[in-house]
């Protein structure tokens, strides 16, 4: 993927760079950043000094923890050899070490310690435009002239009052006292075998204070990557404090949590997934017309609930887990209908027909007696559970409603609809009380078991909001368009979905995304366990896979 921009960030500042790329790509700056645009199978190195070299600028998210980063240091290396501009945003009023000050002394930075966030990134959006409109011009200028070489530090824009010059340059660090050698790296057998007979790989450099044998073998894998498995090159060299770095970024690319079990059966997407209150059974829905009711344990069917002839897109179970709903293709797609299951025995109960349009999702209310139902052309429906004809609309929306849900006290009930506004309702009077506006669609939305907090997803936004006052709390910025999301039964945690097959697992205490969960293609369908133990996601793929979390959760 073409890009311009290269974030470089230490893990610990995860939320940061998330922030960082989804107000860039807001304002139509392409990024690279680690995990999410890892190909799964490729080499850590290879890809990282490929996407390196690839950009056009690279922001390095400065903090105390990327000071100390020696994967930091290497990163800014790479770029700064390349002639790459480094923008250096600094979270956290900390000086730079003297390895990283003697890259990046002649860069301006950007300070951003002082909330709000969101404005200083937004002034990093300006910042790395003009840099790169300044690239284009100058490209433009030379394309004619083969000693044409960008500048290695980012060039200097109008001085500004968020815009800090760092410290004066430091001199080169000294020669090490053996002066000038060369340092040889002879390739593991596997390397040997891929270059063929006597293949040797060499490289060269001049040593440095610190650190030197490292940056030698970040630097072979980034030359022999393609010849040579990274475990097995690891283990040919002997520095064995490199080799525990690199098994700890081999497990951060391969953090995607530990799968205890797949749900094979469902036919093409599946959306709504759920647990049934005794943790020990899930029901889902999906493309192949039929909710199922499976067996956590075993993975098997336990029962189907057979009558829809199209797709079914609403599931919920009733608060006394006695009865199930379901909804979802229109009479025009060849279905139509809302439908009230025994959930014991999978006996239809009664029947709705005709739904107006697509159901998306269904809702009870905690006294089982309401179920809200959400549609296209922002119809919002409420309806009686003992008798589905009675019916009443709440009006606002100008778009599709994608989900509704009920307060835990079931007198408030919150819409959020691709007209970029989630509603907050009054269930008894059917008054609008509060809008709550967002830049992009609302995808996923949730009451806290409290209900004193309400959560909203939007873009690579995910929202926390005063229930009462509908002031916003927080905000917590994803690396990537979130599609949907479910919230631990404590609200301490929150998984998220998004189109390119990732769940994230966050930590609500700090707002840190601590997990990675992969599907292939978009994942719209997460539930928590009832004991936050285990996490459930569904998608386009067809396949529901289960989760353990425990060690994240506790």
């Amino acid at each position: 993927m073409s890009h311009d921009v290269f974030i470089s960030y230490s893990s610990k500042d995860k939320n940061a760079a998330n922030a960082v790329c989804a107000v860039l790509e807001r304002n139509g700056i392409r990024c690279w950043i680690a995990p999410r645009d890892v190909t799964p199978g490729m080499v850590w190195g290879a890809v990282i000094v490929g996407a390196i070299h690839g950009a056009k600028i690279m922001v390095l998210v400065f903090s105390g923890a990327a000071n100390t980063s020696p994967q930091i240091e290497r990163e800014v290396e790479r770029a700064i050899s390349k002639g790459i501009p480094v923008i250096p945003f600094r979270i956290e009023d900390v000086q730079p070490s003297d390895s990283l000050e003697y890259f990046i002394s002649a860069s301006h930075w950007l300070d951003a310690f002082t909330d709000p966030l969101e404005q200083h990134l937004e002034k990093l959006a300006k910042v790395v435009r003009q840099i790169l409109e300044t690239k284009r011009e100058t490209g433009a200028n030379n394309k004619d002239d083969v000693t044409a070489r960008p500048p290695a530090v980012a060039p200097v824009v109008q001085p500004r009052s968020d815009v800090q010059p760092a410290s004066p340059p430091a001199p080169p660090p000294a020669p090490a006292s053996r002066g000038r050698e060369r340092r040889w790296f002879i390739g593991a057998g596997a390397a040997a075998a891929a270059l063929g007979a006597g293949g040797v790989a060499l490289w060269s450099r001049q040593p440095s204070n610190s650190g030197s044998e490292e940056a030698a073998a970040w630097a072979v894998a980034g030359t022999i990557s393609m010849l040579v498995a990274w475990r097995s090159y690891l283990k040919a060299w002997p520095n064995g404090q490199h080799a525990a770095e690199a098994r700890q970024r081999i497990a951060e690319r391969e953090n995607t949590g530990r799968l205890i079990r797949t749900f094979v059966g469902p036919s093409g997407w599946v959306i709504p997934i759920l647990y049934v209150s005794n943790g020990r059974q899930i029901l889902s829905a999906g493309l192949d017309r039929t909710p199922k009711l499976w067996d956590i344990g075993s993975g098997a069917v336990l029962r189907s609930y057979v009558g829809h002839t199209a797709a079914v897109r609403a599931l919920a179970i009733s608060p006394n887990q006695r009865w199930i709903v379901s909804a979802g293709a229109s009479k025009d797609d060849g279905d139509g209908t809302l439908r009230i299951w025994d959930f014991t025995t999978g006996a239809e109960q009664s029947k709705f027909f005709p739904m107006p349009g697509w159901t998306y999702s269904a809702a009870w209310s905690a006294d089982g007696n309401t179920l809200a139902t959400t549609h296209d052309n922002g119809i919002l429906q409420l309806r009686d559970a003992r008798d589905l004809a009675s019916v009443r609309e709440l009006k606002g929306h100008q778009n599709r409603i994608w989900f509704a849900t009920f307060s835990p006290d079931g007198r408030s009930l919150i819409s959020g609809s691709v007209d970029t506004t989630a509603r907050i309702w009054d269930v008894g009077t059917g008054e609008l009380r509060h809008i709550l506006n967002h830049k992009d669609a609302v995808g996923g939305l949730a009451f806290s078991s409290d209900g004193k907090t309400v959560v909203t997803s939007s873009g690579n936004e995910i929202i926390f909001w005063d229930a009462v006052s509908a002031r916003q709390l927080r905000t917590i910025f994803s690396a990537q368009p979130v599609n949907n999301f479910a919230l631990s039964d404590r609200g301490r945690f929150l998984v998220s979905g998004s189109a390119s097959g990732a769940a994230d697992l966050w930590n609500l205490d700090s707002g840190q995304s601590i997990q990675s969960l992969h599907h292939q293609g978009d994942i719209w369908g997460l539930a928590f366990a009832p004991d936050s133990m285990s996490v459930l996601t569904a998608g386009k793929d067809g396949i529901i896979r289960l989760w353990d979390v425990s060690d994240l959760t506790v």
